[in-house]
């Protein structure tokens, strides 16, 4: 019984959805791989400082997904659960 009950407490734990103090945006936890990472997966947000995209994914962009820069592609924030 102990056993199911910790395993029931363990799969609920599993995939804690929050927001980020900084974007607002829906962040999620995974307990055994990244904690918590924004929704697309990236624990930073990056922004294009001339088109004005933001977004992150599993590692960074190199290029802005939306027009192509590289200079002007900075992190914005990492994520910070609310």
């Amino acid at each position: 019984m102990v056993m199911m009950l910790l395993k029931l407490k363990m799969e609920q734990s599993k995939n804690k959805v929050a927001t980020c103090k900084r974007c607002g945006q829906p962040i999620v936890f995974y307990p055994n791989d990244a904690g918590w990472v924004h929704k697309d997966g990236g624990v930073y947000v990056q922004k294009c400082l001339k088109c004005g995209w933001t977004g992150g994914k599993v590692g960074s962009y190199q290029k802005c997904p939306n027009c192509g820069e590289s200079k002007r592609l900075i992190d914005d924030h990492y994520v910070q659960p609310h």
